[in-house]
C-alpha cells in the first residue's frame, strides 16, 4: 500500500464523519425553521367550552410501558397510589409512535387524518387559551436555545412556562421530577384564575433509569437498570399522589390525566445486564398507561377497548369539555364504545403500520436475587 492510498483511507472516514454532522445540523436547522414558521401561524380554533372542573392537570410521562406497572399486572408493588385510587384506567391505550419526538406532536396537535399534516398552531395549549383557560407548561425536559423541539415550542405558547433543564433534556439526573412540585403548587394556589390547564412534562423513566432514581431502588429485578426503571415508575406514582394531595388542599374541583409518551423494548431478558431501549418492532413499544382521576371520582373503572394516541386530541376534548368542529368527535373516547381507526401507528421511518401485525415482547418474570 502506498502512502497516497493510506492517506485516502484515513481521510475518508473523517470526511464522512464531518459530512454526517453537517447533514444532521442542516436537518435540525430545517426542522427548526419549519417549526418557527408553523407556530407563528394564528390558530383557527373556534371552541365551545363546558368545563366540569376548575383545574385540569395533564401529566405526560416518559418511556413507561404499562406491563412494568403493578396496575397492569406487574408482580412488584410500584403503583400503590394508582392501585388504591378510583381511577379510570385505560387497559388498551397505544401511543401514536415509539419515541417522544414522533408520538407527542400528533397527540398534542390537530392532525389532518387524510393528509397526515400536523397543524402545530392548533394544539392543546392554543385550544385551552382560546377557550379561556389559564395555561401552564411545567417541564423536566429540556429547552435548548436555538433548537427547541416541537414539544417544548408548544409549551412556550402557554401563559406560564418553566423548563427545569435549559440544555440537554437527558439532564443526567441533575433535576428530578419532584423539583416540579413547587411550580405545580404555585399554579394550583393562584386563586386569581378560575379555570386552568396545567401540563406537567416528566423525565419519568427515560434511560438511563438509574440517573432518574439517583441509583436507588426498593426492589431488585434481574438487573440494576431494570430495578431503577421499576423504581422510576414508583417515583412517578408518588409524584401523582403528591399532585392529588395538593389539588385536594385547594377549594377547587380538579381532574388529572396521566399517560406516557411511548413504550420500550426489553433486551437481554433474565440476564444481569437486562435493559429497556427504544424500538419500533414490538407491540410493547406502543403499549402505554393512561389514567384519569378527578375530585369527584368514586370507583375504579376500566376502558378495555383500543384507544390510540393519534386521537388524543379527541380524548383531550372530551376530558376538558372543550369542543371544536375541527376535532374528530365520531366516538366516545372515555367509554367502552368501539372506535374506528385505532390500530394504525407510526414507526421510526414515519410509515403508518398496523399495530396488530407486530410481535409480542413479553416480560420474563423469573426474578433474580441480587
Amino acid at each position: 500500500m502506498n502512502n497516497g492510498s493510506y492517506d485516502i483511507e484515513i481521510k475518508l472516514p473523517i470526511l464522512r464523519f464531518f459530512n454526517d454532522i453537517k447533514k444532521h445540523y442542516d436537518s435540525v436547522k430545517i426542522e427548526n425553521e419549519w417549526i418557527n414558521v408553523e407556530l407563528k401561524k394564528k390558530d383557527n380554533w373556534d371552541p365551545i367550552k363546558q368545563e366540569q372542573y376548575d383545574n385540569y392537570i395533564l401529566v405526560i410521562g416518559e418511556s413507561v410501558r404499562r406491563d412494568f406497572m403493578q396496575s397492569y399486572g406487574f408482580p412488584i408493588n410500584n403503583t400503590p397510589f394508582l392501585e388504591k385510587s378510583p381511577v379510570i384506567q385505560f387497559n388498551n391505550y397505544i401511543s401514536a409512535a415509539p419515541s417522544t419526538l414522533f408520538s407527542l406532536p400528533p397527540s398534542l396537535t390537530l392532525t389532518d387524518k387524510n393528509t397526515n399534516n400536523t397543524e402545530l398552531q392548533n394544539n392543546i395549549i392554543t385550544l385551552a387559551k382560546k377557550a379561556g383557560l389559564n395555561t401552564y407548561w411545567l417541564s423536566n425536559q429540556g429547552s435548548m436555545i436555538g433548537s427547541d423541539s416541537i414539544i417544548s415550542t408548544i409549551g412556550k405558547r402557554a401563559d406560564t412556562y418553566h423548563f427545569l433543564s435549559k440544555g440537554d433534556y437527558h439532564n443526567n439526573g441533575l433535576t428530578t421530577d419532584n423539583d416540579l412540585l413547587p411550580d405545580i403548587q404555585k399554579a394550583l394556589s393562584n386563586n386569581n384564575e378560575k379555570n386552568k390547564l396545567i401540563v406537567v412534562h416528566l423525565i419519568g423513566s427515560h434511560s438511563q433509569a438509574c440517573a432518574r432514581t439517583q441509583d436507588k431502588y426498593d426492589d431488585f429485578f434481574q438487573s440494576t437498570e431494570l430495578s431503577c426503571y421499576i423504581q422510576s415508575i414508583k417515583n412517578t406514582d408518588k409524584l401523582l399522589e403528591n399532585i392529588v394531595t395538593m389539588s385536594n388542599n385547594t377549594d377547587k374541583s380538579w381532574s388529572l390525566l396521566y399517560f406516557s409518551d411511548h413504550g420500550l423494548s426489553y433486551e437481554n431478558k433474565g440476564e444481569g445486564y437486562a435493559k429497556l431501549t427504544h424500538d419500533d418492532k414490538f407491540k410493547q413499544n406502543f403499549e402505554i398507561p393512561l389514567f384519569i382521576l378527578s375530585s369527584d371520582s368514586k370507583e375504579k373503572k376500566y376502558i378495555t377497548e383500543r384507544r390510540n394516541g393519534r386521537y388524543f386530541m379527541s380524548l383531550f376534548s372530551e376530558w376538558t369539555g372543550i369542543t371544536d368542529s375541527k376535532i374528530p368527535n365520531h366516538c366516545h373516547m372515555i367509554s367502552n364504545d368501539v372506535c374506528d381507526d385505532q390500530d394504525t401507528v407510526i414507526n421510526f421511518q414515519k410509515e403508518h403500520i398496523d399495530y396488530n401485525s407486530l410481535p409480542e415482547d413479553k416480560i420474563n418474570y423469573s426474578l433474580e436475587k441480587e
